[in-house]
Order: C-alpha cells, then structure tokens, then sequence
C-alpha cells in the first residue's frame, strides 16, 4: 500500500513521483487512467465500441496483422484470446512483470500521448506475443498457455517497450504504405535495413509519387 511508511512500493513510487507527492501523484494518475479505461470495466458495455470484447479484438487483429503465421498457430490450438489478454487488458499488464518493470511500464503509458494511449497497450501486447513466438509455436495448447498467463522474463523490459514502439512506428509510416513487418532486429529494435524495411520504404514512395 502506498500509505506503508517505508515500503517497497512507495519507496518505488517516489523514484517517479518525487518522495514529497508520490502519493498524490501516483493517485491523480491512476484516477485519470482508470477515468480513460472506465468502459473496459462496466458490463454493459462489453460488446461497445469502447468495451473489453472491442479491445481484445484490437489486439488479436493487430497480432494478425503483424504475425499471422503465430495467430494462425493459436487459432489452431484453440487458444482464445480471452485467455490472456482480457488479463493484460483489465490489469494494465501490472501482474505479468516486477514491480520495477511494471512502474517502467507505466512511467512510458503514462508519457503516451492522451489519444495513443488505449492504442499504446494494444502494440504492447502484441510486442509480448511476437518476442516469444519461437516459444510459443513450438508449444502445445497447455505450453503456450503457460507462456502467455505466466510470461517468462526472457526479454528486458526496455527492449519490449522498444519493441512495442518500433512495430507503432512502422504502422504509422511504413506499413501505412502497404508494407509487411519482418520482425524485430538485434537489440529489439525493428531494422531499418531489412529486406521488410526496403520494401515498406519503396512502396511508401511509390505511394507518394503517385500522390
């Protein structure tokens, strides 16, 4: 609790808040986050635009997009997506990492753009899909399962938020174009110089050319 005197979290909390108003800032943020993801909670509004069907949705077509060899694989085993990312979803991902990983994680939502926000966790989510596809596609139903409800702490976080950001980067230019993700590159960042990168560059000038 944030009212502990002395405890992990809040000694976590002030390293972004500020020892003095960690507790009030911490409090004003969460109230404006859960102020955006309201209608994800409200039962009634779970087959709306704005509900938790309509989000989880979001990320199976976006995983879809950008892999659709795994989606089809878990399509395959039957592994619904409700499984795991109504999970990630309504917990902002705060049970699948540490508690400093889960604040770098909120600290970079938090910094999102107020409109990319909602946006910014679906392309997390994705991210955590493809960084453990290898996994994943050599795995049975109860394996992959295991993987995605238990998410192994192979990959730093600051890669996966590197990687989350890359494969929204490439959505706003290069695949606006038409062009295909390949994957990430070393270091978790998307390679510029990829064949995928080349392809996305050309189609996108041709498109404005055509313009």
């Amino acid at each position: 609790s944030m009212n502990s005197g002395g405890s992990k979290v809040e000694g976590d909390a002030a390293l972004f808040f500020g020892a003095e108003n960690a507790e009030a800032d911490a409090f004003v943020c969460f109230s404006n986050l859960m102020g955006e993801l309201r209608d994800v909670f409200v039962e009634d509004l779970d087959n709306s635009a704005s509900g938790i069907r309509a989000k989880m949705k979001a990320v199976n077509d976006l995983l879809l997009r950008h892999d659709p060899e795994l989606h089809g694989y878990l399509e395959e085993l039957q592994l619904d997506p409700t499984f795991y990312s109504l999970r990630w979803i309504t917990t902002l991902l705060s049970r699948e990492f540490a508690l400093p990983d889960t604040l770098r994680l909120w600290d970079s939502l938090f910094a999102a753009p107020l409109q990319d926000r909602t946006r910014w966790v679906d392309y997390f989510c994705v991210t955590m899909c493809i960084s453990i596809r290898d996994s994943l596609l050599d795995a049975d139903f109860a394996g992959a399962l295991h993987l995605l409800q238990s998410y192994p702490p192979w990959t730093p976080i600051d890669d996966l938020l590197k990687r989350a950001e890359n494969l929204s980067y490439f959505d706003r230019h290069e695949g606006a174009a038409g062009g295909r993700f390949y994957g990430f590159g070393d270091g978790g960042l998307w390679d510029p110089n990829s064949e995928g990168a080349k392809q996305a560059a050309t189609q996108a000038a041709a498109t404005t050319k055509r313009r």
